[in-house]
């Protein structure tokens, strides 16, 4: 009997909490038994090289399932550190563009229902009671009773903070809701923020690995995933970064932007 098949989770009782995390799947767990044994991919000796093969072969089926290039593929140590990447830095770089050039440009426009990873990200820079934060300002997106934001009414102008391009630094949006499922029509967002040069960022967390997802087309500059929503090990996260996405580099180690400046993980944990 396998390990996998003597773990507690495998048992004859109901399981209905698959949104918060999902047993592991057989695949999964075959996949990581595969690379358990390998060694630092950014080791220059035969078991690292090897272990980098691993690496990018994963990076390349994400990439071709995902509908990105392999280089936009960016592994990190959860979703919450996917989503924290992408929104400090596309906060930052946007604001760093403009090179001052447009004070007002400090606008982040977010919803209240957002999973807390986007919600404390967003507050750390625009401000709360017990930190300043850097100068940012939040611009609420207006949701109905369904739980689904408004966007086409929000991109008319018509709620109390319409979409002026002249006051946004970032848009971001989740995917599909954790705790209601309520699947958010994010397309109208991603391209208005496409066509004014505004970086839209999508929590896609509960959204990867149960709808279709299409990094290309959407047309968003970053993209956050987790493993463990889809059959997948904890720890494990995942973000897609447009090539052009304005993320300052210090964000990232090079020249395989990675978000810590250690070695990467072993294939098997990613």
């Amino acid at each position: 009997m396998s390990q996998l098949e003597r773990t507690p989770t495998r048992c004859d009782r109901l399981y209905l909490d698959n949104a918060a995390t999902q047993r592991l799947r057989r695949e999964a767990w075959e996949a990581m038994e595969q690379v358990a044994g390998a060694l630092n991919p950014a080791g220059q000796y035969a078991s690292g090289r090897a272990a980098r093969r691993h690496l990018e072969e994963a990076r390349e089926q994400i990439a071709e399932l995902l509908g990105a290039d392999p280089v936009e593929v960016v592994f990190t140590g959860s979703g919450t550190e996917a989503n924290n990447i992408a929104i400090q830095g596309l906060a930052f770089g946007s604001r760093a563009r403009t090179g001052g050039a447009n004070d007002g440009a400090r606008g982040i426009a977010s919803s209240d229902i957002e999973h807390p990873a986007v919600l404390e990200s967003v507050q750390w820079l625009t401000g709360t009671t017990k930190h300043p934060g850097f100068g940012f300002r939040r611009i609420l997106l207006p949701v109905d009773e369904q739980g689904r934001v408004r966007a086409e009414e929000w991109l008319a102008g018509a709620s109390s903070e319409g979409a002026d391009p002249e006051t946004l630094s970032l848009i971001t949006c989740m995917w599909a809701n954790n705790e209601t499922g309520a699947i958010q029509t994010i397309e109208p967002l991603a391209e208005f923020a496409r066509e004014q040069g505004i970086p839209f960022h999508t929590d896609a967390v509960q959204a990867v690995g149960h709808v279709p997802v299409d990094f290309r087309s959407l047309g968003a500059a970053t993209l956050a995933a987790s493993a463990h929503k889809f059959g997948g090990p904890t720890s494990v996260g995942l973000l897609l970064a447009r090539r052009d996405a304005p993320i300052p580099p210090t964000t990232f180690t090079v020249p395989d932007l990675k978000p810590r400046s250690c070695p990467p993980p072993r294939t098997g944990l990613r």
